[in-house]
């Protein structure tokens, strides 16, 4: 019998839409390793030391889709950043859009010369090196106390290199 996706919870939802995923050149090796580690480990729960005050119980509830991607500087996405900026605080803004770099939304007129900030899928030359040194080295991917960002690092298509 085929299970329905509505039938899907926790783990087994986000396994699902992993395998439905499209394949990434630059980032297969890490997001591999990374949803192999979840399926090992699962999500978190409070019997966990690290997460005895944290329940994700309230997550598992809402029905995962990776995004797709996005439509540069849209008017949705717009009025959003601009709904949610930090201006007084004058910072840079960098603006992601279901998690993909929009540079035409974020504002980085004040970076000290050299400075740059470029979106993973625009990375070249010693910088697409450097990327690959480190995406996906932040936490240790094989500890269990890790699952969020290994479902992070599994579902990673674009970011920013700055």
């Amino acid at each position: 019998m085929s299970e329905c996706i509505q039938d899907l919870t926790g783990k087994e939802l986000f396994l699902r839409e992993y395998e439905n995923l499209a394949p990434s050149p630059e980032f297969g090796k890490i997001r591999g390793e990374a949803i192999e580690s979840f399926r090992q480990a699962g999500f978190p729960h409070p019997r966990m030391e690290a997460w005895r005050q944290t329940s994700l119980s309230s997550l598992l509830e809402i029905p995962f889709q990776a995004a797709a991607g996005f439509e540069a500087g849209s008017a949705v996405a717009s009025q959003l950043a601009d709904s949610v900026s930090f201006s007084e605080l004058g910072g840079e803004r960098l603006v992601f859009v279901n998690g993909f770099y929009d540079e035409r939304l974020s504002s980085i007129s004040r970076l000290p010369g050299g400075v740059e900030v470029v979106g993973f899928s625009r990375v070249s030359g010693a910088n697409r090196e450097l990327l690959g040194r480190h995406v996906g080295k932040a936490v240790p991917l094989d500890d269990p106390d890790h699952a969020p960002a290994m479902l992070n690092t599994a579902f990673l298509n674009e970011g920013a290199l700055v």
